[in-house]
């Protein structure tokens, strides 16, 4: 099957598989009415690999990254812009609820910011960061996470934490040894924005199912091209007849208090 886009991902980042699973799901939520728009990954087996949408916008015209971008700068976003956790709908054309609050049972597991770190900020900054004209490597698209402000009358930006689904930021955190969050203007980080924005929407749905230790997350990938709904089942259960891989990543604690987790990156299960 012929695809529309495919983004450049690395299947062993966790952080990438579920942004290009949130991808999946915006693409799903705009496409032509009566269509179902299917995902797939390129190979289940090599480290860096494509994942494949396919699917039409409302006009009949194959669906392109660029228009699900332009889409979401466009779009507006209501709720708590003060909440940590949501729930925050993306409205017209997507409307989709983003919801991180504890009574959804993968929440507590997943959430990876804490502290001054508000759900809004992060979705607002990414949207606003996010390059128009995106590449194959938008996974992979750096720079500095800001949002909108006010200050005396006048606009300005204010630097953003990110959520930490990227495997590498993490690690960086990891070697200096505290959270990076403490150091506000002292230190600029320029996450992957695209990821941690799409990662966010994606593990909505698409969930990883504990493994055998506490902080032990298990997913798999797949080569069979899936609407997003048999895909969101796919990637956490063995389905007859799909061609899956699972892939096992370790939740780790970045700072004394426990607050601040992060995504390790993930190995084949043999």
């Amino acid at each position: 099957m012929n695809s529309s886009f495919y983004l450049n991902v690395n299947i062993t980042n966790p952080g990438e598989v579920f942004a290009a699973c949130g991808i999946l799901e915006l693409v799903s939520r705009v496409a032509e009415k009566g269509t179902q728009p299917t995902g797939w990954f390129e190979s289940t087996e090599d480290k860096d690999t494509h994942f494949h949408i396919q699917g039409e916008n409302k006009d009949g015209n194959p669906l392109t990254l660029g228009y699900i971008i332009n889409q979401l700068k466009n779009c507006k976003i209501t709720g708590d812009s003060e909440s940590k956790e949501g729930p925050l709908k993306l409205e017209d054309p997507f409307n989709f609820l983003v919801d991180w609050r504890k009574p959804y049972p993968q929440n507590p597991d997943l959430k990876t910011w804490a502290g001054g770190m508000t759900i809004a900020g992060i979705l607002e900054a990414a949207i606003l960061t996010l390059p128009k004209t995106p590449t194959t490597d938008i996974l992979s698209f750096k720079t500095t996470l800001e949002k909108k402000g006010e200050s005396k009358g006048k606009k300005k930006l204010i630097p953003v934490s990110p959520s930490r689904f990227n495997v590498i930021s993490a690690e960086r955190t990891l070697d200096i040894g505290f959270s990076l969050n403490k150091l506000k203007n002292k230190y600029t980080q320029y996450p992957a924005v695209a990821l941690e924005l799409f990662a966010l929407i994606g593990l909505q749905r698409f969930c990883p199912v504990k493994g055998l230790e506490k902080h032990d997350k298990i997913y798999n990938v797949w080569s069979t091209p899936l609407p997003v709904n048999i895909a969101s089942l796919a990637v956490n259960q063995y389905l007859c007849g799909i061609n899956q891989t699972s892939y096992k990543f370790t939740m780790f604690l970045i700072d004394i208090e426990g607050r601040h987790k992060s995504f390790n990156t993930a190995r084949k299960i043999l």
